[in-house]
């Protein structure tokens, strides 16, 4: 749609368009009025622009046209809406199994080379560069271990199930079945009598193929549930006044990544990677089931006499097939749109069939022994060799460090560290936290499993591993907390002087009040924001001891299953109780943790824990095809077609002039709006939009978090010399702050290391002067940004109370857009445009 030119107000030539952050701001309040007022004018019920309905409210702005995009329901929506409430939950319950996924998906990005510097060839010009631009995403260091590591999660999530459907309960519960319907299934678990007691008349083997069908089901679910809702923006025919894509160049080597036109369009290419995941997952599930057979083969049990040699060998070749899709993987596995990926089509039918044929020996072989150990043994595999490729990100990290340079404003190697999340680390600490997420899910469902059938035990693995995680990950919230303390106690020594400080502020900001007590003790409440704010800032801390405890108690889970191997646990004394205590303490521990964060869902139709999906689904999905879709892939270009369309389209003046007046727009972002807005704007000269308009555009940022955080969290896509910042040291563990909270004293304690240049391509080569950056130190997630690319006041401090609340309320890390300095903050961008 236009801009509704036949209302009043639509003659403006300057357009503010706002955009919300992780708080999923409605676009009505956005706007500061009320829903009736507001109506759509671009987008459907996912996302789009909304601006006033005509009489626009008596307090709108009237010197210029206001938009607002509302995006959160792009990485919140269930994209079923029509299950009913039993479906809604088990859809969420889904998307928590995703979870793992995301994070190994932003663990991939977080690498700090992305590519190998490849030019592009002259057959990629056929497809305008596309193929470039995925080759590109697809290799670099650690790309390849991260798509293996992604594979592991894939195997861990298949073997859990099938330890429930084939040892727990094809196992444990069939124990001592007959051939009469029923017969020991109430004695084995009593808790799945009348769903369990019909299985009992089947042999082994067809039961174990019914069975099965759980893991398989579950299997189908995490390919489909991302697929329902991926929310690509697939833009319909052109409309009056778009610049034609082809203006634009695509492939911009040498340029930003967030500079390539076709960046949001690679997560579609992820069908070589699904069906590599598939075929492997199905694989292990072949494997699972004959080494059970073979495990249990004996010929005195009735079994064929061909049993022997087929469930050996049937074991092999599914473990070779698993180990090959595990080798093939690590190669780069970059796809465009019209390839088809025969090879991976070819495995994974060879993989479906070894699982059928497996099956069907199943069924036929009338043998009834089986192993008891074949999800367990699985289990081991799959958590050793996710503790080894963890082991590989680490070392991968560590010689990185040693090898690589940030760029032209890095200094030695090793003091360049301190400006990337955890020196570097941050592969290795995500993907110790999509483990240690993957690990909670499987311990809630095989305890779950074993608390709703009321009998069978978790394999002894999984025991271990929970003990392991439990054990570490307390340690280090007690050391946490410990240190927490003593920072508290240090505070205490300085809280007078401080709110006698932030006294003088108040009365600096706000004039003269009519009591002193009134004063003081609004002073205690913004000291109170200000030490919660440096308690949240602390998160990258406690994320990266997280990280350590998961995987130090991985390996120790695993370290103690060594240990036990192979004694008799009824006698190993009092070290096994203590262990299996722990173990099951842990299991409880994750099964808790689970369905809390599963009740902090809120809302019929929204993903879990909504805030984690805005921070995981902002990248396109490479490392893991099962993982939740990437709403940038909507956001970014749609973003940059309205910019584009505004500068665009005809406009006449009311009095009918032909020759239109010259227009401006100003993007007012907050929080992770503040990271999308920027990706809009590297995305407009592949767009085809010239430099004259691009001059007219400014940005005004709120609650911004791309200096502290992007910047450093993934420094091959958005590093501080893209985005044309200082770079941003690493938090003190000790101090009573972790960055400095005031512009001045970060300039104190983290100067520039040099020299201030702006590349070309660089955020700031595009915005030049036209950027101001609000910020305020009870804002647990809004920080300064020290952009280069002006003449240094870029940051402006908001006052740190609500200006237009009834009583005195400190502000946080909303209510920028009624505060004063959000007027000034505006009127000086739209004072910097050309």
């Amino acid at each position: 749609m236009g801009t509704d030119g036949d209302e009043p107000g639509s003659a403006h030539e300057l357009l503010e368009l706002r955009i919300h952050g992780v708080l999923n701001t409605p676009n009505y309040e956005m706007l500061e009025t009320t829903p009736q007022r507001v109506k759509t004018i671009r987008g459907d019920q996912l996302a789009g622009f909304s601006t006033y309905r005509f009489p626009a409210p008596v307090d709108a702005p009237t010197d210029r046209r206001v938009e607002a995009y509302a995006w959160g329901r792009l990485s919140r929506f269930t994209g079923i809406p029509s299950l009913g409430r039993i479906g809604d939950a088990l859809v969420k319950l889904l998307w928590f199994a995703l979870a793992p996924y995301g994070l190994a998906n932003t663990a991939y990005w977080s690498r700090r080379q992305i590519g190998t510097g490849e030019t592009p060839r002259t057959e990629d010009a056929a497809d305008g560069g596309h193929r470039w631009i995925a080759r590109t995403i697809s290799t670099g260091r650690g790309a390849g271990t991260m798509r293996l590591y992604g594979l592991l999660l894939s195997l861990l999530f298949v073997t859990t199930a099938a330890t429930v459907a084939l040892d727990m309960i094809g196992r444990q519960c069939f124990a001592t079945a007959t051939s009469a319907v029923g017969a020991g299934v109430e004695l084995s678990c009593p808790g799945a009598r009348l769903m369990l007691s019909p299985l009992a008349a089947w042999g082994p083997g067809t039961r174990d193929a019914l069975l099965l069908g759980m893991p398989l089901l579950a299997l189908a679910a995490v390919v489909v549930l991302p697929m329902l809702g991926r929310t690509r923006y697939l833009t319909g025919p052109a409309r009056p006044g778009r610049v034609p894509p082809d203006q634009g160049a695509a492939v911009q080597p040498g340029g930003p990544l967030l500079a390539q036109r076709d960046l949001w369009l690679v997560g579609s290419g992820m069908g070589r990677l699904r069906r590599l995941h598939a075929g492997a997952a199905l694989a292990w599930l072949a494997a699972i089931l004959a080494f059970d057979h073979a495990d249990g083969w004996r010929q005195d049990a009735g079994a064929a006499d061909w049993a022997g040699i087929v469930w050996p060998v049937a074991a092999g070749l599914a473990v070779l097939l698993t180990v090959g899709g595990c080798g093939w993987i690590i190669k780069p596995q970059a796809q465009v749109a019209g390839d088809v990926p025969r090879r991976h089509v070819v495995y994974l039918v060879v993989c479906a069939g070894l699982l059928a044929a497996v099956l069907a020996a199943g069924i036929a072989d009338p043998g009834t022994a089986r192993g008891a150990r074949s999800g367990a043994s699985a289990a081991v595999v799959v958590m050793l060799a996710l503790a080894l490729t963890l082991v590989a990100l680490l070392v991968n990290a560590e010689s990185a460090a040693r090898s690589e340079k940030m760029g032209p404003s890095a200094v030695a190697s090793e003091d360049e560290r301190k400006y990337l999340g955890w020196n570097g680390r941050g592969p290795f600490i995500l993907g110790s936290l999509a483990a240690g997420f993957a690990l909670l899910l499987s311990f809630a469902v095989v305890l779950g499993a074993g608390w709703v059938l009321r009998g069978p035990k978790p394999p002894v693995v999984y025991v271990l591993q929970g003990a392991g995680f439990l054990l570490f990950l307390l340690a280090a919230v007690i050391w946490l907390a410990l240190r927490q303390a003593a920072i508290h106690r240090r505070e205490r020594a300085r809280r007078d002087d401080e709110i006698a400080a932030i006294r003088k502020d108040l009365l600096r900001q706000a004039g003269h009040w009519t009591t002193g007590p009134m004063i003081t003790h609004s002073a205690e409440e913004i000291h109170h924001a200000r030490r919660q704010a440096a308690l949240l800032r602390r998160m990258e801390t406690f994320i990266g001891w997280i990280g350590w405890a998961v995987f130090i108690g991985i390996c120790g889970g695993l370290l103690a299953l060594f240990l036990f191997l192979g004694q008799d646990r009824t006698t190993s004394g009092g070290a096994w109780s203590v262990v299996r205590g722990l173990g099951d303490a842990g299991l409880w521990a994750g099964m808790i943790a689970v369905a809390a964060l599963y009740l902090l869902s809120r809302g019929s139709d929204s993903r879990p824990l909504g805030l984690l999906w805005d921070l995981m689904c902002f990248l396109p999905t490479q490392a893991h095809p099962f993982g939740p879709s990437c709403y940038a892939e909507r956001v970014v270009p749609e973003l940059a077609d309205r910019i584009v369309d505004w500068f665009a389209e005809d406009h006449q003046d009311p009095a009918g002039a032909a020759e239109p007046e010259e227009r401006g727009l100003v993007v007012s972002a907050h929080s992770m709006g503040i990271v999308l807005a920027v990706c809009a704007l590297f995305q407009l000269p592949s767009r085809g939009l010239v430099e004259e308009d691009r001059d007219r555009i400014g940005l005004l940022s709120y609650g911004c978090q791309l200096r502290r955080y992007f910047a450093r969290f993934f420094p091959g896509v958005c590093g501080a010399d893209e985005l044309s910042l200082v770079p941003a040291g690493r938090p003190s563990p000790t101090a009573q702050d972790p960055w400095p909270p005031t512009l001045a004293g970060e300039i104190a304690e983290e100067p520039d290391p040099g020299p201030a240049v702006v590349q070309p391509g660089s955020l700031g080569s595009l915005l030049g002067p036209r950027w101001l950056n609000l910020y305020r130190s009870t804002d647990p997630l809004g920080f300064p940004v020290r952009y280069r690319g002006g003449d240094g006041t870029m940051d402006c401090e908001a006052a740190s109370y609500q200006e237009q609340a009834y009583q005195f309320l400190p502000a946080t890390h909303g209510d920028y857009l009624e505060s004063t300095s959000y007027e000034w903050g505006f009127s000086e961008v739209r004072r910097r445009l050309r």
